[in-house]
């Protein structure tokens, strides 16, 4: 049954594109998937930290998730309960987003699916962090039509809030140097990220010191792996892979800048990211956005080269802005929507052959795990 449910989900996005009702079944199939999912590698480990919450010793990184399973616990529900309320909420967030930006928003979160729904399955709380940063960008976009601060605010309050839930998602103030007009001061905040990434680079012994004092030094251990048996080609290849993606991006972004704004969205009157004569405008600044998030994503080679939840929003925003070129690129030249298509499909397995383990233990360990053990479906 549950593999019926996968089926459902990929031919749904493909047949589906922009359809209400059927990106609601794409969604609520999605959320029994993560829900009500009982085995996986990290879920015992949320399981008693759940159960133990008022045992629970802690690092200072998550308060804000500590606090939403004392009261869900508090209320008397059980893990399973609160697993499914979590999952409900980052879906929501991410659906949003998607709903909002994407012509094809069914195509997205079906790719979404394959990557990085089943690794945001296993790492629950990082699901949520990420899905509020994602749902924070739109703020970034605001402030780029309107130039009200607010919106500015809006989003750093959104990415402290997303903080107590994950701490690395601090990383993504990065975000509001966008909007730096003065010279020296961006110069300043690249020396300052250049200084910490030679440190890194010389001496990741000591950085993994550093981190261990904010998350405990078993954590650290397990997160940051000694890089220098890793061959420069190697660190090469995964950069180029990890921010490849943004070749694809400003490749679309050029064919299609002069293109006349297609008519045929003005019909998606409930999204105006959408149905707006601004259209191209916000893809540009959809770009820069994922340009700026590309930084983290191979700031974290440095750190280890499995580590990868800082990708994703980046992953995920691309989908959204490459199917917005391949709308316009439908009513304009049928043999470059076929080629951009191509390019997003190719993209997509690019990140997640270089993200996902690739190998039998991810496809046993993570995936099967996830389609083959639900609660809904015994």
């Amino acid at each position: 049954m549950v593999y019926i449910t996968t089926i459902l989900i990929v031919v749904s996005g493909l047949i589906g594109r922009r359809n209400r009702y059927v990106f609601l079944i794409v969604i609520a199939l999605l959320w029994i998937l993560f829900g009500f999912n009982s085995i996986n590698p990290d879920y015992i480990n949320y399981y008693n930290a759940y159960n133990n919450i008022f045992r629970y010793v802690g690092n200072i990184t998550e308060p804000l998730f500590q606090e939403l399973m004392r009261i869900a616990n508090a209320t008397g529900i059980n893990y399973q309960f609160f697993l499914a309320i979590i999952a409900a909420l980052s879906l929501i967030l991410i659906g949003k987003t998607v709903w909002d930006f994407s012509p094809y928003p069914c195509l997205v979160m079906s790719l979404y699916f394959f990557y990085p729904f089943t690794l945001d399955v296993v790492q629950c709380r990082n699901a949520l962090a990420l899905s509020i940063v994602i749902f924070a960008i739109k703020y970034i976009i605001e402030y780029q039509l309107s130039h009200d601060s607010k919106n500015l605010i809006k989003y750093a309050t959104l990415i402290i809030v997303s903080t107590g839930v994950h701490f690395s998602c601090a990383l993504y103030l990065i975000a509001l140097t966008i909007f730096i007009k003065n010279k020296k001061l961006r110069r300043l905040l690249l020396f300052v990220l250049s200084v910490v990434l030679i440190i890194v680079i010389a001496n990741i012994a000591s950085f993994s010191g550093i981190v261990g004092y904010f998350i405990g030094s078993f954590k650290a251990s397990s997160w940051i792996s000694n890089l220098g048996g890793m061959s420069l080609l190697r660190k090469t290849i995964t950069a180029f892979i990890r921010i490849g993606i943004n070749l694809i991006c400003i490749l679309s972004l050029k064919l299609y800048k002069d293109k006349k704004y297609p008519e045929y969205l003005l019909k998606y009157k409930e999204s105006r990211f959408i149905n707006t004569v601004d259209f191209n405008r916000i893809s540009n600044g959809l770009y820069e956005i994922i340009l700026y998030f590309s930084i983290l994503s191979v700031f974290e080679i440095l750190i280890s080269s499995t580590y990868e939840r800082l990708g994703r929003p980046t992953f995920l925003l691309s989908l959204v802005l490459l199917t917005r070129s391949i709308s316009i690129a439908s009513k304009s030249n049928k043999a470059t929507d076929f080629f951009l298509l191509i390019l997003l499909i190719c993209a997509f397995f690019s990140y997640y052959m270089i993200f996902s383990p690739g190998d039998s233990r991810w496809f046993d360990l993570v995936f099967r795990a996830i389609l083959e053990n639900n609660i809904l479906f015994p």
